[in-house]
């Protein structure tokens, strides 16, 4: 499945989470496509495990989790996203925000593309 496929998917996800379920992630729906608008959705792949979107430079487990990783969770409890930095499986790094910025977004770039 090509990239532009997977970001599709990640869109349907949190649809059917947002009208099926009931969950409060519009937030991650505007998240995914400002992520489609600047172009990190051509440079690396998403995932997802239910509200959280996975950011890798790998599309395959287990190099995903092998290398630098982002996941951003929006937590519709205190209505602040998570974003947390991940290598080999372990939390580095957790920021929590309002609103994820362009700097954020620089920020997980440069993380995932650091080796």
């Amino acid at each position: 499945m090509m990239k532009k496929e997977l970001w599709k998917r990640q869109l349907e996800n949190y649809d059917e989470l947002i009208n099926k379920y009931h969950w409060k992630q519009e937030p991650m729906l505007a998240l995914i496509n400002e992520l489609q608008a600047n172009g990190i959705s051509e440079k690396f792949f998403p995932s997802n495990s239910h509200e959280a979107l996975g950011l890798s430079r790998f599309k395959e487990y287990p190099l995903r989790t092998e290398y630098n990783m982002v996941f951003i969770v929006y937590s519709q409890k205190n209505s602040k996203f998570e974003i947390e930095y991940f290598r080999k499986e372990k939390i580095l790094i957790k920021t929590v925000t309002e609103k994820v910025t362009e700097k954020d977004i620089r920020k997980i770039e440069y993380w995932l593309q650091m080796i």
